[in-house]
């Protein structure tokens, strides 16, 4: 499992220890913008598809990783339900970003949705949908 990996609270039955490596993949190193840590948590072939696009590997990502901290600072990310379908390693999850943009200091926010496969604790594949644009908040 990525080390950088950490749980976030869950609520209602189960908690994130009981998910144990299938938790959802919130990491430090995205919060503390530790590009090479936070990449290291996704296999080198990896697929990420957004609304903004699709991208393939770890060093295509990376690009956009850097990119987006170089727009803004994260804050926080908030998972609001999670489900785990344990016997694949897919994760389901609607969270909240927060980010501080660098340009003005403004802090922006958006909700989504996800899911994503983990193998030997790492990312292989994610897919996100934004319930609405970044909008400040």
């Amino acid at each position: 499992m990525c080390e950088a990996m950490v749980f976030v609270p869950l609520y209602g039955p189960g908690s994130a220890a009981r998910f144990g490596a299938l938790a959802h993949p919130i990491s430090l190193p995205n919060l503390a913008e530790d590009v090479d840590t936070y990449v290291a948590c996704w296999h080198d072939d990896m697929r990420i598809e957004m609304p903004s696009g699709v991208i393939n590997g770890a060093a295509k990502y990376r690009k956009l990783v850097e990119a987006s901290f170089k727009w803004a600072s994260p804050v926080s990310f908030e998972v609001h339900h999670l489900a785990v379908d344990e016997p694949d390693g897919i994760v389901f999850a609607d969270w909240t970003i927060r980010a501080r943009r660098r340009a003005d200091d403004v802090v922006v926010e958006w909700r989504g949705l996800s899911v994503c496969e983990l193998r030997a604790g790492r990312i292989t594949w994610w897919r996100e949908h934004h319930l609405a644009p970044p909008a400040p908040v």
